[in-house]
């Protein structure tokens, strides 16, 4: 192994442990699905509290066995757009977004 082969592997293994495992960009968001869900809820966005909060356990799921293969600039394309929602930031409109791009 050369020198550059060395020092690629060395900043490969500190990417990985500065992400916390995660090489290919930030760790996911961690959102209020219980303000979301009440929010949702008030708006008549949702039919039900149990419904919404049963999709944001199923889109959290999804993104947490597809994150790490989705690109960085996608993961922070989504997570800006998603903090900006008018109702607030929630696993499904994560999902969708990164679905969209």
């Amino acid at each position: 192994m050369n020198l550059w082969q060395l020092l690629g592997t060395l900043m490969a293994i500190v990417a990985i442990e500065s992400n916390g495992g995660n090489a290919l960009g930030a760790d996911i968001p961690r959102y209020d699905v219980q303000k979301f869900c009440r929010a949702a809820v008030d708006q008549g966005l949702v039919a039900s509290r149990a419904s919404c909060l049963r999709n944001e356990a199923n889109a959290l799921a999804t993104l947490r066995r597809r994150w790490s293969r989705i690109a960085q600039e996608k993961q922070a394309a989504c997570i800006r757009d998603v903090q900006i929602a008018m109702i607030g930031a929630s696993y499904d409109n994560l999902l969708s977004c990164v679905n969209r791009k």
